[in-house]
């Protein structure tokens, strides 16, 4: 019985207890199993990785014949909850915070900066659209409206997992799907998990759905701390803090659940 932890491209702190298929006392998951990180309480995720994540984790699934319980901790919200939406049971403490259905995309304007320090940046491009989002000036009103669309997709794309997977009528999950985060007894009076509960509980009942005895062993997949080493290898604070954040993509506008 293996315990997989949340990568931290989608940092919130949820477990997801895979078993194994023959259900063995000290079974041991595949080498590749799903993607591994640091137990870690964050508002949400980017997009492509959180489906991403999902992907694998059903894929996952699908190839080995597993159940998998997800156990929601201090914050599952946004990205979060759309990883635990894989789960065949979710499990909240009364106090978590999850939900949270919604999309963004946060930009800013800096054009009364940049003239008080009087420098005038420019941009060269190819495509009527190429700098949208350009901090230089104000936004254009068509611009907006293209972005408001994709945005609009987006969460169109979040809503229908949730319908799908929580089996929610879309009547009324159009009003708890406008970005608000409840705590995980609303959440589970809104269909939005299974049951309250923390991770010793999640483990439990998994071990009694599969019949195993109390005493199964839980397996921690290592996560490959390659990319880790090698930043701590760098000279420079700032270059530490450069890498991660161009590996974290902090450096373009980031597409939000």
């Amino acid at each position: 019985m293996s315990v997989c932890r949340h990568p931290q491209e989608v940092p919130y702190r949820q477990a997801l207890s895979v078993p194994q298929r023959n259900g063995s006392r000290g079974s041991r998951p595949p080498e590749k199993p799903v993607p591994q990180g640091e137990r870690r309480p964050a508002l949400g995720g980017a997009v492509g990785p959180s489906q991403e994540i999902y992907e694998a984790i059903e894929l996952y699934r699908e190839k080995q014949g597993v159940t998998i319980y997800a156990s929601l901790g201090t914050v599952a919200a946004s990205g979060g909850y759309w990883i635990a939406l894989v789960a065949d049971q979710i499990y909240a403490n009364a106090g978590t915070l999850t939900g949270s259905i919604g999309a963004l995309m946060e930009m800013v304007n800096l054009e009364e900066l940049f003239n008080w320090l009087r420098v005038k940046p420019f941009i060269l491009k190819a495509g009527k659209y190429k700098d949208i989002g350009n901090a230089n000036r104000p936004m254009k009103p068509e611009e907006r409206r293209l972005l408001n669309q994709m945005l609009a997709e987006i969460h169109s794309q979040f809503k229908q997992k949730v319908a799908e997977r929580r089996k929610i009528e879309p009547v009324e999950l159009e009003k708890i799907a406008q970005g608000q985060v409840f705590n995980g007894q609303q959440a589970q009076a809104l269909k939005l998990v299974d049951h309250i509960g923390g991770f010793v509980l999640t483990v439990n009942d998994l071990k009694m759905h599969l019949g195993l005895p109390e005493d199964e062993e839980l397996y921690y997949p290592t996560p490959s701390k390659s990319i880790r080493e090698f930043i701590e290898k760098l000279g420079s604070t700032a270059a530490k803090e450069g890498v991660r954040l161009l590996l974290q993509g902090q450096h373009v506008p980031r597409l939000s659940y």
